[in-house]
């Protein structure tokens, strides 16, 4: 659990070095996710040249990419044509998100400093959240389709504590931000 607390402009955070060391690694592993992934992004498709706007060849055949779109793409329908168009704007955010999330987190001490404006805070919850589904659809894509954690098989523990603590990071900072 992060314990929250505000210090001028900012919300502090303290969680446990060990976790936000873990934290850090996964947000590394996503980002670097998202820049092989923009990486086969190409102008190769008609009127591509002309836009000069790069989109991917595909929809994404990797796990867990697919499953951060599908749940960005919850309330649509939309043909995989105009996925490709939407994609790029969304892991781009994404990979800012990260981005200026890592910077919040300081793994040596385990604090957490962030701006206590309304953006920062939706911000890092999204980030965290999308890591969330990232983690489980890799680790334990069985809670993806459960409301509650259930009880971890005894093999995996490990694995259902840490998306637990991920549910639980952002749900602290909520519950201190509205009060």
């Amino acid at each position: 659990m992060i314990r929250w607390a505000r210090a001028g402009a900012c919300f502090a955070g303290h969680g446990q070095p060990h976790r936000i060391r873990w934290l850090r690694a996964r947000l590394g592993e996503l980002a670097q996710l998202i820049d092989w992934r923009t990486a086969q992004y190409s102008t190769g498709y008609p009127l591509g040249e002309l836009l000069g706007m790069p989109l991917p060849p595909e929809l994404p055949s990797e796990p867990v990419l697919g499953t951060l779109l599908r749940a960005a793409l919850l309330d649509r329908d939309d043909p995989a044509e105009i996925q490709l168009w939407w994609e790029p704007d969304f892991l781009a955010e994404l990979r800012a998100g990260v981005t200026s999330t890592l910077d919040t987190l300081d793994e040596s001490t385990g604090l957490i400093s962030l701006p206590a404006d309304p953006a920062s805070v939706r911000g890092w919850s999204s980030v965290l959240l999308h890591l969330r589904i990232a983690y489980t659809a890799t680790w334990a894509p069985e809670l993806l389709t459960t409301g509650e954690l259930p009880d971890a098989p005894a093999d995996r523990q490990l694995t259902y504590q840490h998306a637990a603590w991920l549910w639980d990071a952002v749900n602290t900072l909520h519950a201190f931000a509205v009060n």
